[in-house]
């Protein structure tokens, strides 16, 4: 458990933080949002000591951090950064070792406990412990920086806006992968970003700051329903039951739908077809395109109803967000959306449907199977 305890702080007549007070709850991924200059990475230095506060209190666990070795406490804290900050001379290897190094663990057990941070992050051992930061790309790397920040095993994790500097794809996809090892490991993290989108899908709980003062502090489902001013109000954004839907994964509501194999459609006479349009798979049972029957009727030919496609064009993962497979529905005019695994398997599909019920009526149970 963190808690501030009327932080202050200024720098010469300037104030930048004025008496925070504020608790975050151990388990719980908390973002610090506001506009540039509100003292959000601030907030997050005071934590690791790497500047003082001119007043006030923090507490983890209890312990005043002002009173703690400062070395010891950074070694009990992971740290990322948005530059991720790696050491360009070190391996990857060596770089995700830092921290258990100076823990003093024996070789073997920073060596297994690499290899767990890199299946972690989805990164093969052999492929990667041994490249250099400047072989990797932008995502890599800050996977890399993830992993680095969680190798000693940390109760605490700080983050200062991690996702900023890559492409919005690979933003999107890390966002998804983060969401899963939290998931998994459930650590206390306070999360720095300026994207309103990005702290609604990641928080359990939201500190909204203007001008260093709290001005907000609630889960996002409540933040997003009842803005407390004028100014939540204009941050969140006027597309506020869009929002919703990224805070709901598709994993929690795929629905049952089964794929057609080419070779069964084309064999098939047009009127024994049952759906007017059906997923496509091949024989490995992988999705590769769909059947429309109304276009194969118009053309009085079964082919002309064929699309083949690849499956990340068409298709969303167990790990994405509802509000990604309403954008892919839109850009390809489909009613549903198929579901895939990471070979490109079938499992499911999401319904435009299911998407109304839940922008509609507001409740993210009302919809659920």
């Amino acid at each position: 458990m963190i808690e501030f305890k009327n932080i202050a702080k200024s720098y010469h007549n300037l104030n930048v933080l004025k008496d925070l007070n504020f608790t975050i709850e151990d388990h719980q991924l908390t973002v610090i949002i506001g506009p540039s200059g509100c003292g959000k990475s601030t907030s997050l230095k005071l934590i690791n000591r790497m500047i003082q506060p001119t007043k006030g209190e923090i507490l983890i666990d209890g312990k005043n951090i002002l009173k703690m070795n400062p070395q010891v406490l950074r070694r009990s804290i992971g740290y990322v950064i948005q530059q991720v900050g790696l050491f360009p001379h070190l391996t990857v290897e060596k770089n995700i070792g830092v921290v258990p190094r100076l823990l003093k663990w024996d070789k073997a057990k920073i060596k297994q406990r690499t290899e767990q941070m890199l299946k972690l992050i989805n990164l093969d051992y052999d492929q990667y412990a041994h490249k250099f930061p400047h072989q990797l790309s932008g995502g890599e790397a800050q996977r890399v920086g993830v992993a680095r920040a969680l190798a000693g095993d940390p109760p605490l994790l700080l983050m200062d806006e991690p996702f900023a500097a890559v492409d919005p794809i690979t933003r999107q996809k890390l966002q998804n992968q983060f969401m899963r090892i939290q998931k998994e490991l459930k650590k206390t993290i306070l999360f720095i970003t300026h994207d309103i989108d990005e702290a609604i899908k990641l928080a359990d709980k939201i500190i909204i700051l203007n001008k260093g003062q709290i001005v907000q502090y609630d889960t996002p489902e409540k933040i997003l329903k009842k803005p407390i001013n004028k100014f939540v109000h204009d941050f969140i954004g006027s597309d506020r039951a869009l929002k919703r839907l990224s805070r709901l994964t598709v994993e929690e509501y795929i629905g049952e739908t089964k794929g057609i194999r080419t070779q069964d459609i084309t064999a098939t006479p047009l009127e024994q077809i049952e759906n007017d349009f059906s997923w496509l798979i091949d024989h490995e049972d992988k999705l590769c395109g769909w059947f429309n029957k109304m276009e194969a009727r118009e053309n009085n030919d079964v082919n002309m109803g064929i699309y083949q496609s690849n499956p990340e064009e068409i298709a969303v993962k167990m790990d994405m967000t509802l509000r990604d497979a309403f954008s892919y529905m839109l850009e390809q005019g489909f009613q549903t959306i198929a579901v895939v695994d990471d070979k490109g398997k079938l499992l499911g599909e999401i319904s435009l449907q299911l998407i109304e019920k839940i922008i509609f009526l507001g409740n993210k149970n009302a919809a659920k199977k």
